[in-house]
């Protein structure tokens, strides 16, 4: 085959660099491998590699010898993991996600740095960062409340046994005051082929402690009168629900009170409705501070207000609890 014919052949973008490969063992007379798109005969370019070794006579190189192996497929499907993994990596990157393998045989978890970051595990100082870090099942259930263990567990078993895969929320272990940071991990179990035994737990977890910071507002609004921060007409009736619902199988006392205040519209119509803001406010807290932890205190809209007052030894208890939270929001009370 002439220099030319052989070059014909070659694809134009990889001519260039096989033509190097070519005349770089020729020169120091060794064999090379080399891979690029061949045409082929019936006009379509392919993937090869190419595995030339050298022909000596006397100690001189005076050919080569070789083969072209058709790796198009193997190529293509390498491409296409390349690109899989170039996606895998952008979604975890952009979802803020970490990775972690759960070794069932050896009882070690590798977590990505990220991952190890997540839970609150010490990573050693210089550790490589595109190395996974390696902690045991103990380590790494100590950075999980305890409240939320045994739940999380719970999947974990019931994955191994039925297969497949499960997902759970929970809270991360903090220390006493701060507030609770929540990751969400997704995890599948991955069995032997051979034995079909479970080999492993592979997952990724997400932290998710802004989106249950927002659930928890939104539930809280849903449920809450935004001027006063007191229950609404929604969870008061709740609230009435139980304690009849409780009456009912227990027996006990309980009682409702409704309040309403006197001439607040004077007040919103001489000092505006910041002034009367202010009344409403000021009115929740008081009567709050002389109710029980476990009574409830609604808004139910205005000036109206509705109490349950629960676990009553004595009927008249409910009489001198409302004869308590009159005297307190008969009080002056300054509005500036």
């Amino acid at each position: 085959t002439t220099r030319a014919a052989r070059l014909a052949r070659n694809h134009p973008e990889d001519a260039a660099r096989m033509e190097a490969a070519f005349t770089e063992a020729r020169r120091l007379g060794d064999a090379y491998e080399v891979e690029g798109r061949l045409l082929r005969h019936d006009g379509v370019y392919r993937w090869h590699k190419l595995v030339m070794l050298p022909i000596r006579e006397d100690g001189v190189m005076v050919g080569l010898l070789g083969t072209a192996l058709d790796i198009d497929d193997i190529v293509t499907a390498r491409q296409a993991l390349e690109e899989t993994s170039n996606l895998l990596r952008l979604a975890q990157e952009s979802a803020g996600a970490g990775l972690w393998s759960w070794d069932l045989k050896g009882g070690s978890v590798r977590h990505s740095l990220d991952s190890a970051r997540m839970y609150g595990l010490p990573v050693p100082e210089g550790h490589p960062t595109d190395k996974p870090m390696e902690v045991s099942v103990g380590d790494w259930d100590r950075s999980i409340h305890p409240g939320d263990l045994a739940v999380l567990y719970g999947h974990v078993y019931r994955s191994l046994s039925e297969g497949g895969s499960y997902s759970g929320e929970f809270r991360l272990a903090t220390a006493e005051g701060d507030a609770p940071r929540w990751l969400q991990s997704f995890a599948r179990v991955v069995t032997d082929p051979d034995s079909n035994e479970p080999v492993k737990i592979v997952g990724l977890t997400m932290d998710v402690t802004a989106r249950k910071v927002a659930e928890g507002r939104i539930a809280h609004m849903a449920l809450h009168d935004g001027l006063t921060g007191l229950p609404n007409r929604l969870l008061f009736k709740e609230r009435l629900s139980d304690a009849l619902a409780r009456a009912d199988r227990r027996g006990g006392r309980f009682a409702v009170l409704a309040c309403d205040l006197d001439r607040f519209k004077a007040v919103n119509d001489s000092l505006g409705h910041p002034a009367g803001d202010a009344l409403l406010r000021i009115v929740a807290e008081r009567m709050r501070a002389v109710l029980r932890p476990y009574d409830t205190i609604a808004r139910l809209g205005g000036d109206e207000f509705a109490i349950v007052l629960t676990y009553l030894d004595d009927a008249r208890e409910a009489g001198c609890r409302a004869e308590r939270l009159i005297a307190a929001v008969s009080e002056p009370i300054d509005l500036d």
